[in-house]
């Protein structure tokens, strides 16, 4: 939808590739983009900068969802086997 009035709003092509290209990036590289500093986002949350700098690392949050679902299901797993020998 934005892109449509974006192009609809000027029909300068250089325009919607400057759209899709900051579209298609982290928050960590708009935040760069736009000079936003991990201190600020900090300051904001009233957290500290180095769980911002974690928080924002895409990488590193998706391994930990992936590593606690892993241990959610080997529980399940184990009381599932527990259940069945009662």
């Amino acid at each position: 939808m934005h892109t449509v009035c974006i192009n609809n709003f000027a029909n300068d092509n250089s325009i919607y590739r400057t759209y899709n290209k900051t579209h298609m990036l982290t928050v960590r590289q708009k935040m760069r983009v736009a000079g936003v500093t991990l201190a600020e986002v900090a300051r904001d949350c009233k957290i500290g900068v180095s769980d911002t700098c974690r928080l924002l690392n895409d990488e590193l949050v998706m391994n930990v969802k992936v590593a606690a679902l892993d241990l959610v299901e080997k529980k399940k797993q184990e009381l599932e086997k527990l259940e069945a020998y009662e």
